[in-house]
């Protein structure tokens, strides 16, 4: 799977606090503070920024009318559930809907603005789950 649609698995649970564009790139700050606690102390929140953002777009379940206001997407309180998505554009799982989005590229931020790579989430993301795991296994 490539990154561009892992990173929407590994934000699992996260939730779309808010979104804002900066030319055509979208900033997307997800709350998901089980993740940047394991890697920044204290933190709850990551920035995600989607690079030559092309398509954001929001359909919920129930009136299946589409939308790409980002102040309407916003104000809806999304969690991130996942994607099962190899190539963009990737439809992506909310607690309420889909989102369909599309970019070339990607980049992190933890809350202090320092650049966090894939490979740091992934691993912050293996270390809490196997915890998680392990706790569930025990009597």
């Amino acid at each position: 799977m490539r990154e561009s649609c892992e990173i929407w698995n590994l934000l699992h649970d996260g939730g779309l606090e808010s979104l804002k564009r900066d030319g055509t790139d979208l900033h997307l700050v997800v709350e998901i503070s089980y993740l940047t606690e394991l890697l920044l102390p204290g933190s709850q929140q990551l920035l995600l920024i989607l690079h030559d953002c092309a398509v954001f777009e929001y359909t919920d379940w129930e009136t299946e009318t589409p939308t790409a206001e980002l102040s309407r997407i916003q104000g809806l309180g999304l969690d991130i559930l996942g994607t099962d998505s190899e190539i963009l554009p990737a439809k992506v799982w909310t607690s309420e809907g889909t989102l369909l989005v599309d970019f070339t590229s990607f980049s992190l931020r933890l809350a202090n603005g320092v650049p966090c790579s894939m490979e740091e989430l992934r691993q912050a993301a293996k270390s809490y789950w196997d915890e998680f795991s392990s706790r569930t296994r025990q009597p």
